[in-house]
């Protein structure tokens, strides 16, 4: 038996601890004892993405590190005992995490190194791996300006790090004085404009002497959708990675008239 936590229909006070009995391991799967993992309150919430089903009883968790108990026939043996994060995208509905056993696709694994904990292994990697559009598709290169929305957030600092691997200048918009604080305090960013007290448009115009971003990275979409175009150069990008702002918004076509 296993215990999952599991979420009986919406919401934080609809999650129980189930105790389960875990199928046999398909050929290509492993079953690690987990030592830690991570949740998901916008799934756990009843938040889906647009086609995403609702089921009566969900099992949420995406994001989980432990050590390998047990091997399918196709799996390679030195995979035993083995301290592992599997790092996905992989099918979360069919492997949940958040339990103290699980099942997980061996072709996912990572080994987890020696200078890392448990902890870090399982927060680390969703971060990056939504980030990594900042390195791999944004053609920045050295002394271009990036836009980073939401920076003390995991995703905007693993952003802030890739940026600054490709030399670009990261600007990063954060919500309160606290939060600049602590992000100056955790990065070292130059550029932070506090979106509470600073307009947004003046604020990147004086940092880029008026040339605007050529990249901006955005989790909120929505109505904010025509600021952000307001501060991107010409040939820009905007990359949006959430709609915590909502799906739909409105602009003036005016607004891409050079």
């Amino acid at each position: 038996m296993a215990t999952l936590v599991r979420v009986h229909g919406q919401g934080i006070d609809q999650l129980q601890l189930d105790e389960v009995e875990l199928r046999e391991l398909a050929s290509n799967e492993v079953r690690m004892t987990v030592k830690a993992s991570c949740d998901q309150l916008n799934y756990i919430k009843g938040l889906r993405l647009p086609g995403e089903a609702i089921h009566e009883i969900s099992s949420p968790g995406y994001e989980a590190a432990g050590i390998v108990t047990a091997i399918g026939k196709a799996v390679d043996e030195k995979w035993l005992g083995k301290r592992v994060t599997p790092v996905g995208a992989y099918d979360f509905e069919r492997y949940p995490s958040l339990g103290d056993d699980i099942i997980v696709p061996a072709s996912r694994l990572v080994e987890i190194p020696d200078n890392a904990d448990f902890t870090a292994a399982a927060s680390t990697w969703v971060p990056y791996l939504t980030a990594y559009p900042v390195y791999s598709q944004s053609n920045l290169k050295s002394g271009d300006y990036v836009l980073i929305i939401a920076g003390t957030s995991a995703v905007g600092q693993a952003a802030i790090d890739l940026a600054c691997e490709l030399g670009a200048i990261p600007i990063v918009t954060i919500r309160s004085r606290r939060k600049a604080a602590q992000l100056r305090h955790l990065k070292q960013v130059e550029h932070i404009v506090i979106s509470s007290e600073e307009d947004l448009k003046v604020a990147v115009g004086t940092i880029t002497g008026g040339k605007g971003v050529q990249f901006i990275f955005d989790p909120i979409g929505g109505n904010t959708l025509p600021d952000l175009l307001q501060v991107a150069s010409v040939g820009a990008k905007i990359y949006e990675y959430g709609i915590l702002g909502g799906s739909e918004c409105q602009f003036s076509a005016g607004t891409f008239a050079w």
